[in-house]
């Protein structure tokens, strides 16, 4: 694990949490699993699952996280949830507060299950708070979480805990990187019941090209679904609207973006709308709030 531990701040990469009935990774279990995308240090997407142990849940576990056996009863096993989350992480950078733990754990149940092991790279935030923050004392992800003013709430459950590490990641990185500027808080948007009933994007065919600027960006392709489009990954000159993300400056130099702009002007009917303007639309039309 050592060898692969790095030292410096990804801006792409994956925040792992996990929670398990015990500290032992041979006698204990896993119950939940947390594993949170991001792209330019911006959220894309989340792969989020309890999971059923074959042994019961102790009131101590249950007191700690608010996981029971009841709240489990229909989760996945351990071979179901370990695999989907192999092929959520890919080769992704791995990030988590001790994260040794999560690995050490994640790795156990993987070559138990399957006879593979998680070869990953990661970074450890607590060994950043610790370069950073040695004035602190207390190491413990609360501490680290209550020093840059970052709400806890709902601590003890693996995806609030990957936003809690994610937060202290971010405020550790804008210590370590000279003239680094935190991302934008993102927003989710909310479809309004109206939209929802009447479909306007039935049969239009959109795509998303670059990082949105201030958006989730799987919450804003489920809006886009919900509102019955359909969300393309290739680009045609079928398309109906292409939805530029500003997040990430190189979007506008991009050769995709440049072979839409030249399919529009050879005739294609292909709207080019810029993230907010794309939400800006939608919400003038009572669509979303």
């Amino acid at each position: 694990m050592k060898e692969n531990s790095i030292t410096n701040c990804p801006d792409n990469y994956v925040v792992v949490d996990i929670e398990t009935t015990g500290l032992d990774a041979v006698k204990d279990e896993i119950i939940e699993i947390s594993a949170i995308k991001y792209r330019m240090n911006r959220r894309v997407d989340e792969f989020i699952t309890l999971v059923k142990p074959q042994g019961e849940i102790s009131s101590f576990i249950t007191g700690l996280t608010g996981i029971s056996d009841e709240t489990v009863a229909d989760a996945p096993t351990i071979q179901e949830a370990i695999w989907q989350m192999v092929n959520f992480l890919g080769e992704d950078i791995i990030i988590g507060y001790n994260v040794g733990f999560d690995i050490g754990f994640l790795s156990y149940k993987l070559e138990e299950c399957y006879g593979i092991t998680l070869n990953n790279d990661y970074v450890d935030v607590m060994r950043l708070a610790k370069e950073k923050l040695p004035f602190l004392g207390r190491l413990k992800q609360t501490d680290v979480a209550k020093y840059f003013s970052i709400s806890t709430e709902g601590a003890h459950r693996a995806a609030n805990d990957c936003f809690v590490c994610n937060q202290c990641y971010q405020k550790l990185k804008q210590l370590s990187v000279p003239y680094y500027q935190l991302p934008p808080v993102q927003k989710e948007l909310q479809l309004t019941a109206a939209a929802a009933q009447q479909m306007p994007f039935t049969g239009k065919h959109l795509v998303l090209l670059g990082v949105p600027d201030g958006l989730y960006v799987k919450n804003l392709l489920a809006v886009i679904e919900e509102l019955g489009g359909c969300v393309d990954t290739q680009l045609t000159e079928t398309l109906d609207m292409v939805i530029v993300g500003t997040g990430d400056a190189a979007v506008y130099q991009s050769a995709e973006l440049a072979q839409v702009v030249n399919w529009k002007n050879q005739g294609a009917v292909i709207a080019i709308l810029k993230d907010e303007i794309f939400v800006k639309s939608l919400r003038s039309r009572g669509w979303i709030i």
